[in-house]
């Protein structure tokens, strides 16, 4: 995307435009003021000080009509890559002593000893007075390099009507510069789209209205930049010194080299002064290159005829029936819609001889003013009950008869009779929660609003009128202060409040409450529907009614994202489950909410989202192990701390489960089983295999003489020794058996074999024992030889191995291994 980039090379150049930047412009003008002598300065700053410097630009009557040099100003080094262009302003101020004269400025830029532009500009000066002179012109360069500009001022004059001043006293007329009261300077625009005035507006016949163009320049050429949509481009218009009002896009059409935008402009109602008239025109239109909108101020010409115009509207109504000898009192508004002051006249014509009263006879008005009239009608008594009578009230421009409006009033007379009639209307001003935008009240994060209303009399007697509110969906609970309205006269009118409070259970966002009024003495109702819209700033952003499984006796962790739609206000909030039905309810006191840091929410323990923010919570749902088994259907809703509900519901089935069955006691049944087993095995082989094979296998049982004597020295349990334990085939089975049975005395289980064995050492003491598990010559694998009654017994041999720190020294203790 292209840009236009503009660089100073002096130090105040951010300074200048970033007062430039505020002044909603989208151009940049760049304003360098002169200070110091003829030759000075020429700075962005602007003069600050008091001190005015002044050039003489006549003394005497010589040198009319001529222009003269008064001085040259130079800035430091000023560059820019691209064009600057638009127009460019040259302001000036002129002090004369003692002529009425005219004075022309000639503001020249000179770059390289070379003219590069240059405009004139002037205006009248009295006798004694001091003007500021401002000029415009078109402005266009390709660019600057960065060697210094100077701007050369030159001035002619000429006298103006009265003569000149006696000799002694001389013309002298001076130009003054260089302080904050005299800002004297000139102002480069440096612009993407250049916004002109096109053709001279013109009026719409017959309405009030006219038809302005705009011609719309790309300075850098590039297709597409200007746009063809009529909604890229708006304008306002109004006459020099007031506000300008908008007005609409008609057309946007394609020229050659630019586009003309004609927009219709209409004053209808609007006061204009007569004549011809400045218009101070506002533009903005949208380059499609950047995507920005850019403005430009115009000024135009535009002539108004001065010619009045007349509007007559009723204030009331033009029909009243009133009693006999009582006045149907009427008002009416006389507006001037014209653009010339006049005199209305007014006039009035009754056929039935009715009393007719007008407050007023002429009206003088100006072009847009009004005023009102009142009228009174009164049928006298001889009028029959039920008679109308018309009255017609004319009114006339004094300056053309033809300028002339009419209204027609209808009476109508009756008998005396009770009247009870009352109206009822909404103080929209006086209640502080109407929002005029959306024609309705607001209710903010559930907070109580008071909607204050009026009743008026309008009957012919004193009446009590009796209050309530109708709810649509149950919402609020109400209180009107005063409850009742009583002892209001004919014509009188009170005021009430309705206090409105949301209801805890009621979830919607907008509904409907009327206000009902009774007339007490013939039960008349009058009712007024109001809309209510509640918002709450706080969002619980998540999708509602997910399903979450937990078993009973389990936690489990639910993260939920809220936020803060208030933009201007920090919230401090917690969070309220209810469930939907009696059963649900029982699940609440299972729910409890943490921040990121694992904070407590609740109340009291505020968690506090600033304006916008949006985080995230932790939800902990701990259901008890007694819990029923079953759904719950919960809901989840933010309240700040005046326990008011300000989000929406969250709502979550919750679903608890069946206990699982733990991993320590499956552990505990397949260690079990496993011994069980293998207890089995192992009672199989000694009992089949080991009673007939070991008269045969080992001829001497001698090596067993010493055991009893290595069960007695390991019969308590020692310290975990260093030497690491010989693996024994069936160790990593018996390990995992449980020995809570065993372990109460496991020197009595090792002792009863080996009662056994010094008993078979006697009848067969070459018996090689240990070849069971290994083979004889293995001295490492012969130490253990009180293992191997502990297998042989399944009730002796778990304890050994459950209860590791008995069963290593057995193996690994370093004195088995001596008796080999």
């Amino acid at each position: 995307m292209r840009k236009i980039t503009l660089t100073f090379v002096f130090t105040f150049v951010f300074l200048a435009l970033s007062s430039q930047a505020s002044s909603g412009e989208t151009f940049a003008p760049v304003d360098m003021y002169i200070s110091s002598g003829s030759n000075g300065q020429l700075k962005i700053q602007e003069p600050s000080g008091s001190s005015v410097e002044s050039i003489t630009i006549a003394d005497g009557e010589t040198g009319q009509g001529t222009f003269q040099e008064l001085g040259r100003w130079t800035s430091p080094s000023l560059k820019t890559d691209f064009n600057i262009s638009g127009d460019w302003t040259g302001q000036a101020w002129i002090r004369s002593d003692n002529r009425d004269a005219t004075v022309n400025i000639r503001y020249t830029l000179i770059q390289n000893e070379q003219n590069i532009e240059q405009f004139e500009f002037g205006g009248d000066v009295d006798y004694g007075e001091t003007v500021q002179l401002v000029g415009t012109d078109d402005f266009s360069l390709s660019s600057l390099d960065d060697s210094p500009v100077t701007l050369v001022i030159e001035s002619s004059w000429s006298g103006r009507g009265a003569p000149p001043p006696p000799t002694e006293g001389n013309t002298s007329i001076i130009f003054e510069y260089g302080a904050s009261s005299r800002d004297t300077l000139v102002t480069l625009p440096i612009s993407h789209l250049q916004i002109f005035r096109g053709s001279d507006p013109t009026g719409v016949t017959g309405q009030n209205e006219f038809h302005v163009y705009v011609n719309v320049y790309d300075v850098f050429g590039v297709d597409g930049v200007l746009s063809l949509d009529t909604g890229d481009y708006s304008m306002s218009m109004g006459p020099e010194g007031d506000s300008p009002w908008s007005a609409s896009t008609d057309k946007v059409s394609k020229k050659s080299d630019y586009v003309e935008v004609k927009f219709l402009w209409s004053y209808e109602g609007r006061n204009l002064p007569a004549g011809e008239n400045f218009y101070n025109i506002e533009v903005d239109a949208r380059d499609l290159l950047s995507d920005l909108d850019w403005s430009k101020s115009l000024q135009t010409l535009i002539y108004i005829e001065p010619i009045p115009d007349l509007e007559i509207n009723p204030v009331t109504s033009t029909s009243k029936t009133t009693e006999f000898d009582k006045a149907a009192l009427y008002t009416l508004s006389v507006e001037n819609t014209g653009s010339g002051t006049d005199e209305f006249i007014v006039t009035y014509d009754n056929n039935d001889g009715w009393d007719i009263s007008i407050d007023t006879t002429d009206v003088i008005l100006d072009p847009g003013d009004k005023q009102n009239i009142k009228v009174s009608v009164t049928p006298p008594d001889t009028a029959s009950n039920g008679q109308e009578s018309p009255t017609q009230v004319t009114i006339t421009a004094a300056s053309d008869s033809d300028i002339s409006e009419s209204i027609t009033l209808i009476t109508t007379a009756t008998e005396p009779q009770p009247n009870w009639d009352f109206t009822l209307n909404i103080d929209k001003e006086g209640s502080e929660a109407y929002d005029y935008s959306s024609d309705s009240f607001v209710i903010k994060d559930r907070a109580a609003i008071e909607v204050f209303f009026t009743v008026k009399n309008e009957g012919n007697d004193q009446n009590n009128f009796n209050l309530k509110s109708i709810s649509a969906d149950n919402a609020f609970s109400s209180s009107f202060s005063p409850s009742i309205i009583s002892s209001l006269s004919p014509g009188q009118t009170d005021s009430g409040v309705l206090t409105l409070t949301p209801r805890e259970d009621y979830d919607g966002t907008n509904t409907f409450i009327e206000i009902e009024v009774t007339s007490a003495a013939d039960g008349g109702i009058e009712r007024l529907a109001i809309e209510i819209y509640l918002e709450q700033s706080g969002s619980i952003l998540a999708t509602s009614s997910p399903q979450v499984k937990v078993s009973a006796g389990k936690t489990l962790t639910h993260v939920l994202t809220i936020s803060n739609a208030d933009v201007n206000a920090a919230k401090r909030v917690y969070f309220g489950v209810s469930g939907d039905e009696s059963n649900d309810k029982l699940a609440e006191s299972w729910f409890t909410f943490s921040d990121k840091n694992g904070n407590v929410i609740a109340y009291g323990s505020f968690l506090t989202l600033l304006p916008a923010q949006q985080v995230e919570i932790t939800v902990k749902i701990s259901i008890p192990s007694s819990a029923d088994i079953g759904s719950y259907y919960m809901g989840i809703s933010m309240y700040n701390e005046f326990n008011a509900k300000i989000s929406n519901v969250h709502s979550l089935q919750l679903v608890a489960t069946e206990v699982e069955a733990t991993e320590e006691s499956n552990t505990i049944l397949y260690t079990a089983l496993f011994f069980a087993f293998a207890s089995a095995l192992v009672y199989g082989y000694r009992n089949f295999y080991l009673d007939d094979s070991y008269d045969d296998e080992y001829d001497d049982f001698d090596e067993l003489e010493d055991m009893p004597e290595i069960f007695e020295e390991f019969s308590s349990v020692p310290e975990e020794p260093d030497i690491m334990p010989i693996p024994q085939p069936s160790a990593p089975m018996l390990e995992q058996a449980d020995p809570a049975p065993i372990a109460e005395n496991p020197v009595n289980i090792v002792s009863a074999p080996l009662e056994t064995l010094e008993s078979e050492t006697a009848t067969n003491p070459k018996k090689k024992w240990f070849g069971l598990f290994g083979k004889a010559t293995e001295p490492v694998v012969a130490a253990p030889v009180a293992a191997e009654p502990v297998v042989a017994a399944p009730v002796a041999a778990e304890p050994v191995v459950a209860a590791p720190v008995a069963a290593e020294p057995v193996v690994a203790a370093p004195v088995a291994a001596e008796p080999v």
